[in-house]
């Protein structure tokens, strides 16, 4: 039996890397000495790459020239979302986990200020936090204080998200390194502005 699937020929094999793009590049040459502890470079692993999949159109390392082809992220469409009017009090919402690259504590720092124009405003947060930003969670459980269940709203995980969207005012994304986040893509998908930092 050894003999005859040692004579069979092996399948061939094909590496394909699905990536973000830019922040998955830094986190490649972060980890240089790990690299060359197993003596398999960022080049060589390029280099084995059959292709690297990429979300937009962005500087790619040198050693995976020729390997790329840029899928766009997207969501799938909802048809013409109708014009809505602005509400006396407006409905913010995050979308996404509950992490310090997204901001949240300055997010509800900035919803102080609106209050005081808008005190009805609220914000509604669509997510949870891993278990690694625990300590996080609770920093941003105190920064809301009193105004939890009455002006700033904890769902939680949530697995219709996109649905939900159309009934709020305005998207907040804020974070680092995010490439193309679902979350924008989604908010515009349901007609909804959205308000972003510039980062990736």
């Amino acid at each position: 039996l050894k003999k005859r699937v040692m004579d069979r020929p092996l399948p061939e094999v094909r590496l394909v890397d699905v990536s973000p793009g830019g922040y998955s590049f830094e986190e490649m040459r972060a980890t240089k000495a790990f690299q060359e502890w197993i003596a398999f470079s960022e080049d060589e692993y390029y280099a084995r790459l059959d292709r690297l999949v990429l979300k937009y159109r962005g500087a790619a390392p040198p050693a995976a020239t020729g390997k790329v082809s840029v899928i766009p992220n997207g969501v799938a469409g909802q048809g013409c979302a109708p014009m809505r009017a602005a509400a006396a009090a407006p409905r913010v919402v995050v979308s996404g986990r509950i992490a310090p690259s997204k901001f949240l504590i300055e997010a509800v720092a900035a919803m102080r200020v609106l209050w005081r124009e808008y005190p009805h405003a609220e914000l509604h947060l669509l997510g949870r936090a891993e278990q690694r930003y625990a300590a996080y969670a609770q920093d941003l459980l105190n920064a809301i204080g009193p105004d939890l269940g009455t002006r700033v709203f904890l769902h939680g995980a949530v697995s219709d998200a996109p649905e939900r969207l159309a009934g709020f005012s305005v998207a907040l994304v804020l974070g680092e390194r995010q490439g193309c986040p679902n979350a924008v893509l989604e908010a515009l998908a349901a007609g909804l502005p959205v308000i972003a930092n510039d980062s990736g």
